[in-house]
């Protein structure tokens, strides 16, 4: 039962710090996507 629980618990924070790190790298590449963007606008200026 409290193996099984710590396992849950383990599993859970994992989750938690994935969805954390795929909203991170959600928001890098859309600054990246962003500054690109600019750059071309740059250029084409």
């Amino acid at each position: 039962m409290c193996c099984n629980s710590c396992h849950k618990i383990s599993l859970f924070l994992i989750a938690q710090f994935n969805a954390r790190l795929l909203l991170l790298y959600m928001i890098i590449a859309c600054i990246a996507q962003v500054t690109f963007c600019l750059d071309i606008a740059l250029i084409l200026c």
